[in-house]
């Protein structure tokens, strides 16, 4: 969607904020930067697109050298057709966020003479990167431009570069590339890019500072909502086994800046925010589904950006939902699709425009407890609500990481690495006895560190209140790790708690907490009548571990 506007408007909106000091790479993650870094480039960039062809080489390789790398929070943002020469030459900087950036501008362009060097950062040393280089891939993938990549054996070089990985995210991007590569996904972009037209002839997606904003920078804008569902219930999975983190690095933030956490007040204390703000995460940057799981939802055309809601079947805890906001305009799932824990969802939107609500990338993550509901997927809930029918994400999802995490991580190549793969840490253990290769001796060492820390698991299972778990969970273990040193302190522990009365009367309990939950849903009770019932059942199990369960019950979790 392009719309004209003129040079007064953008002077304007740069007048009306505040001067900073623009300092090399995200100078504009600071409000009020983003409109006079854009007018500190214009004239460059102006130069470069009204050049003859035989001028604009030279002025790009200056700009990009001497002015680009500094500005490029800005530069990312232009769309003339003639600067994709400029992104190209940006490609060659030593810099790996520059790379980044640039590959994202490319991405608009669907520059398919990109693709031999996006390959090339496939195995760089960076997982931000090669992530980068695995979405633009995905997106822009050409099998004409790119029949001398790998020596046209593109899937095989795939599936070498994707064992090599070890991030569960980079893997997922890797996953989806190899499925466009053999022909088995298309992307669906499911939104437009706003861009304006300057009276210079730029093209400009526009700087947003803030929320609504959008009117200003773009009069011509016509929000258009589209929200897709459908798809079977999670219930008819198998509950899920594995969970990780939607974004690569999360919670190692990039930018410093209003992150909103959960529960953060909002509008004189009236709302709260239902989710977790999380600002480790670039432009275009990929997103992930945090277990298997069934997607329910896209809606696009609003402030929010992209949202997306995942149904996940969470044994325990029954049904959970997962939703993400503002990213970009692209997804890689249909709804109705049964996803994987760690598959790519989708991008993140354009850093300070209407993808992320005028502000920095980020994600807004969050977790409700029960089935999808399509009018459940906001941002914000009133105070007078509470936040029952919220979880804390980042505790609520750290937990069953942990709970759900292989307790040996170091990998090893051939058959060693097949048994770590399905947990058999007894015959690796075997395995790595057999001789002195280096790798083996530190498998070896890790799968005996990992006997205590199973233990340490089924405790914090047992102590969160689920006995019965706790107890099935640590009796695998005690075969799992069969002739591993110390595996004989799982075995203690596991006949130690089927002799403890305290233990047993919780394992009981377990029953009495099936049925309450059924009777408060047929009842359809109250908060107060189930926060009453709750508490009546806690003082029944007062010392035992189901305790501090029953009292989250109580409190309406």
């Amino acid at each position: 969607m392009i719309v004209r506007i003129g040079l007064l408007v953008l002077l304007l909106l740069a007048a009306a904020l505040p001067a900073h000091a623009l300092t090399g790479w995200g100078a504009d993650v600071n409000t009020g930067d983003g409109a006079p870094l854009m007018e500190s480039v214009r004239a460059d960039l102006v130069a470069i697109v009204h050049a003859s062809e035989a001028d604009r080489p030279a002025l790009i390789r200056d700009f990009a050298e001497k002015k680009a790398p500094a500005a490029i929070e800005a530069v990312k943002r232009f769309r003339n057709p003639e600067l994709k020469a400029l992104f190209r030459e940006l490609l060659k900087n030593p810099d790996w966020k520059i790379k980044h950036r640039a590959l994202h501008a490319l991405e608009y362009y669907n520059d398919t003479a990109s693709i031999p060097a996006a390959w090339a950062l496939l195995e760089d040393k960076e997982p931000r990167l090669v992530e980068k280089a695995a979405i633009f891939l995905l997106k822009v993938w050409d099998a004409g431009a790119a029949k001398d990549v790998a020596g046209g054996k593109a899937g095989e070089a795939l599936g070498v570069i994707w064992s090599k990985q070890e991030d569960t995210q980079v893997r997922g991007a890797l996953d989806a590339l190899i499925k466009r590569v053999a022909g088995k996904l298309v992307p669906d972009k499911v939104s437009t890019e706003v861009v304006v037209k300057l009276d210079d002839g730029l093209l400009l997606t526009p700087f947003l500072d803030g929320m609504d904003k959008v009117k200003a920078a773009a009069p011509d804008y016509v929000a258009k909502p589209n929200m897709r569902t459908g798809g079977a219930s999670a219930s008819t999975l198998p509950p899920a086994t594995r969970w990780a983190w939607p974004l690569l690095t999360w919670g190692k933030e990039e930018v410093n800046g209003s992150l909103q956490p959960f529960a953060n007040l909002r509008q004189n204390n009236t709302i709260y925010h239902t989710g977790q703000d999380v600002g480790c995460c670039f432009d275009g940057a990929g997103y992930y589904a945090v277990a298997e799981g069934i997607f329910k939802m896209v809606h696009t055309g609003s402030d929010m950006g992209t949202l997306i809601v995942v149904e996940h079947n969470a044994a325990d805890s029954g049904l959970e939902c997962a939703l993400t906001m503002h990213g970009g305009d692209t997804v890689f799932v249909k709804t109705g699709d049964k996803v994987a824990c760690g598959q790519l969802l989708g991008t993140m939107g354009l850093s300070y425009s209407i993808e992320n609500g005028g502000h920095f990338a980020h994600l807004h993550f969050g977790m409700y407890p029960g089935a999808f509901v399509a009018t459940h997927n906001y941002g914000y809930s009133a105070v007078s609500k509470g936040l029952a029918d919220w979880h804390d994400p980042s505790k609520w999802l750290a937990d069953a990481i942990d709970r759900t995490s292989p307790l040996v991580r170091i990998k090893a190549p051939g058959a060693l690495g097949d048994l770590l793969s399905k947990e058999e840490y007894g015959k690796a253990y075997a395995e790595t006895c057999k001789g002195v290769d280096p790798v083996n001796m530190r498998v070896g060492a890790d799968i005996k560190d990992a006997v205590p820390v199973a233990l340490k698991k089924c405790e914090a299972r047992r102590d969160a209140g689920f006995p019965t778990d706790a107890l099935a969970k640590l009796k695998k273990w005690v075969g799992v790790f069969k002739n591993v040193p110390g595996q004989d302190t799982l075995d203690a522990a596991a006949k130690d708690w089927e002799k403890d009365a305290a233990f047993k009367k919780a394992v009981a309990g377990e029953k009495d907490i099936a049925a309450l939950e059924g009777q408060l849903t047929a009842k359809k009770a109250t908060a107060e009548e189930a926060a009453l019932a709750w508490l009546a059942l806690k003082k029944k199990y007062e010392g035992t571990c189901l305790e501090g369960r029953l009292k989250e019950e109580a409190a309406g979790r």
